[in-house]
């Protein structure tokens, strides 16, 4: 509501499915998104429609969970996560998310 208090007329707002954005390509010079991959199916899906519709040299900032590197550590929070939060699908390390948005 910030933005009609502050007069603010080129914002609007949209709800979709991350993995599937109903924007055309080289849309955007900003997507953010924050504490939700983890619970999509597929991040990797979401990366891609991320970078599709953002234009040439603009940016993405994300922030989510972030599994340690030990995969027992690893399999541990996941499994504690689904049991704290049911909605919870995957977290991901530093070298998944790194490689995921270098594929993307």
């Amino acid at each position: 509501h910030i933005v009609g208090d502050k007069g603010v007329s080129n914002v609007s707002f949209q709800e979709a499915d991350a993995e599937d954005l109903p924007f055309e390509s080289d849309q955007f010079d900003l997507v953010t998104c924050r504490i939700a991959p983890h619970h999509f199916p597929d991040a990797q899906r979401f990366l891609r429609e991320c970078a599709r519709v953002l234009r040439p040299g603009a940016l993405l900032i994300l922030q989510d969970q972030l599994l340690p590197d030990d995969n027992e550590a690893a399999q541990f929070v996941d499994a504690f996560e689904r049991l704290r939060d049911p909605s919870h699908n995957r977290a991901f390390n530093e070298a998944e998310w790194t490689s995921m948005c270098a594929a993307a």
